[in-house]
């Protein structure tokens, strides 16, 4: 194995198809890891501009991490973008052990290109790559992190697994809605609202997310589902849905209070598998109220890691008090 690295502007000639061939052949792929979603992100966020770093093994790509990088005065820093669940971190395959233990892993390699480049990164690596010991004994610091996702059947019950009360709250309140595409603006409102109900703030403007949600819909990178009360014609739940051949995500969701949402998702499962989707990732169980909403529509645990490095110590300190200040 003869690994080199290199690093390029999304925008460079040739390295959008190099980077989507990638993406296209990783286990590890999600929507978040697209190209479209990469530019969508940064033209919503001041500052910010997309690199991405290649790992080639003797011509062939075969391991890639996009950075969305920021300036701050001297200092080159790489975040995560709002709404951002997974950073575009791509392997071909499982790690070897021994490549790991001897570290020599493309895993390796991409962080070595990483740190030779910027004075802070953030980046959550996606569920699938479960080994981040390159990142900890290069001294990176990891944070485990938590989502539900379920597997789908097509023409199977949606409610199967279900908790007993969600369940019967599908089932007694299911023929009062119909699922609709409804307009992003129409959308922005109860997510607004939900952000609110439960005291937080939503990570980017109203005006600035219903910009990301229309360019990622254009693209055919997520799409937008509502559940609209067939009494009142009222648009009473929505959420966004990213997806590629194989999973979909739970991304950006709000509803009024009642059984609008949970509606939504039953008919949505069975949208979705009727249509080859094979998981569904309800992105993030984080927050104790949360994840207990989600852990009832029948779901499975899964980790995955947010690493993090300063190589400086006032970055290091000033990432400490803006955590303490939000």
């Amino acid at each position: 194995m003869s690994l080199t690295t290199s690093i390029h502007a999304l925008e460079d000639a040739g390295i959008d198809e190099r980077w989507t061939a990638l993406w296209r052949r990783s286990p590890q792929r999600t929507p978040f890891a697209q190209a479209a979603f990469l530019r969508a992100a940064a033209a919503v966020s001041d500052g910010l501009t997309v690199r991405v770093l290649l790992v080639d093994d003797g011509g062939q790509d075969v391991a890639g991490c996009a950075l969305h990088e920021r300036r701050r005065g001297p200092y080159r820093e790489v975040v995560l973008p709002a709404f951002t669940p997974y950073s575009g971190f791509l392997l071909l395959g499982r790690q070897k052990e021994s490549d790991v233990h001897y570290r020599r892993s493309p895993f390796e390699r991409l962080l070595e290109g990483v740190e030779a480049r910027y004075h802070s990164v953030r980046i959550h690596v996606p569920p699938g790559v479960n080994d981040v010991r390159p990142a900890v004994w290069r001294g990176w610091t990891a944070q485990p992190f938590y989502t539900y996702g379920r597997e789908l059947k097509a023409a199977s019950d949606p409610t199967d697994g279900w908790s007993t009360k969600t369940a019967g709250g599908f089932r007694k309140h299911s023929e009062n809605y119909e699922v609709v595409k409804p307009d992003i603006s129409a959308c922005i409102p109860l997510f607004s609202d939900s952000y609110g109900r439960s005291g937080r703030r939503m990570p980017l403007a109203p005006n600035r997310l219903q910009r990301l949600i229309e360019r990622l819909k254009e693209g055919g990178v997520a799409d937008a589902y509502g559940a609209r009360n067939m009494h009142s014609n009222e648009l009473e739940a929505a959420v966004i849905v990213p997806r590629d051949d194989v999973a979909a995500y739970y991304w950006i969701a709000g509803s009024v209070p009642g059984a609008a949402m949970t509606v939504l998702i039953g008919k949505l499962l069975q949208i979705l598998a009727a249509d080859g989707v094979e998981r569904f990732d309800f992105v993030g169980a984080n927050t104790p109220t949360i994840a207990e909403f989600k852990r009832k529509f029948g779901c499975t645990l899964r980790q995955y890691h947010g690493i993090t490095l300063f190589t400086r110590t006032e970055l290091r300190v000033l990432d400490a008090v803006m955590q303490i200040l939000h």
